[in-house]
């Protein structure tokens, strides 16, 4: 009788909690802000428990036309220490190493973002058919929307053997209650209407190309400041930077393409420059 009795309990607690079985992205744009919000739908299974609303492994890569900024503006879920429905700090997606006009596709700028799982974060209940806005961000400074936004496609935009994508793998993938990948597709949601004038963060580099040295300016003052080659190595990093322009000794640099990462609180900005 025993054994019987567990056997039903743990049948009731499977149907009762269940697990996400898969999921896609939806991009919104945003008429009112000018802002483009990407949302996880559920499209199959349910979680209530803290174990299936637990956010684990993801990568969602936007893709941008060539030469345009992209800037993360609000982060809204996962939260951070949300096991009992009471967190609201949202857990960050961190922007990784862009690919900037690969020669495999040069009308388009990949950037990846995955989350930061310490402290670990989850999600309010998630049942069939919910909408979850994960992040919003902006591109370029039209204050319009452009149809070439988009999420990277698996299967169909570059991979990491193609060139110019300097090895990285770009495509999307999310866990959500445990290691299993969950994503099958993505749409977009799209508005013409304008509302909004240019963004207020503007980010240069100059001269480029550059030969000794270049400045960086800036129109707010930076948090953080990195200088990566095209392979991901670190070159420069700084923190609290004070005041609008900063000059960056690259005399001992190889020559290259190296992306520049500027952290305001506005977000982040991506810049390539070339180093002849």
């Amino acid at each position: 009788m025993k054994k019987l009795l567990i056997v039903l309990c743990c049948c009731v607690s499977g149907v009762l909690f269940g697990n996400v079985e898969s999921v896609e992205l939806l991009m919104k744009y945003n008429c009112e802000t000018n802002e483009y919000d990407a949302h996880l739908v559920i499209m199959e299974g349910s979680a209530t428990d803290i174990p299936g609303r637990a956010q684990f492994n993801a990568q969602i890569t936007i893709v941008v036309p060539t030469g345009e900024s992209f800037m993360i503006t609000e982060l809204h879920m996962p939260l951070q220490n949300n096991q009992g429905y009471e967190g609201t700090v949202p857990m960050p997606w961190n922007l990784g190493n862009p690919a900037l006009a690969p020669e495999a596709q040069p009308e388009s700028d990949f950037y990846p973002l995955t989350p930061t799982l310490s402290p670990a974060s989850f999600y309010n209940n998630l049942e069939e058919g919910d909408e979850v806005k994960l992040f919003s961000f902006v591109v370029g400074s039209s204050g319009q929307f452009d149809d070439r936004v988009r999420f990277y496609k698996n299967g169909e935009d570059p991979i990491y053997s193609d060139p110019g994508m300097g090895g990285g793998n770009y495509s999307i993938g999310i866990a959500i209650g445990g290691a299993n990948q969950l994503y099958s597709g993505s749409s977009v949601e799209s508005c013409v209407t304008s509302t909004n004038g240019p963004l207020a963060l503007e980010v240069e580099a100059y001269p480029n190309p550059f030969q000794d040295k270049f400045t960086i300016g800036l129109s707010s003052e930076a948090k953080s400041i990195e200088v990566m080659g095209s392979n991901g190595q670190l070159f420069f990093q700084s923190r609290n930077i004070k005041g609008k322009t900063v000059t960056i000794d690259a005399n001992t640099y190889p020559s290259g393409v190296y992306y520049i990462q500027v952290s305001t609180e506005m977000g982040i900005q991506v810049k390539k420059i070339v180093k002849y």
